[in-house]
């Protein structure tokens, strides 16, 4: 089976890897994803693009702490 970081080594940007499940949009954006369809972002819509935003900058450290406030919503 070819998970997430599979597709993003085979396919890089030709193909748009997005998250499905909340709690795993910080660990597959750190594997090249792009973002996430969102149920959190329905409560916490603003939460959930400053999580994506700071992955896609590479900030990582803030993403992290940001994946972190989020966590109890996700569960």
């Amino acid at each position: 089976m070819l998970g997430s970081c599979g597709i993003v080594a085979l396919f890089g940007d030709r193909f748009t890897v997005l998250s499905g499940d909340d709690a795993l949009t910080l660990p597959i954006m750190a594997v090249g994803g792009h973002g996430v369809v969102s149920v959190a972002s329905n409560v916490a819509p603003s939460e959930v693009s400053k999580l994506v935003d700071l992955a896609k900058a590479g900030n990582y450290t803030a993403a992290r702490k940001q994946h972190q406030r989020l966590r109890a919503l996700c569960e």
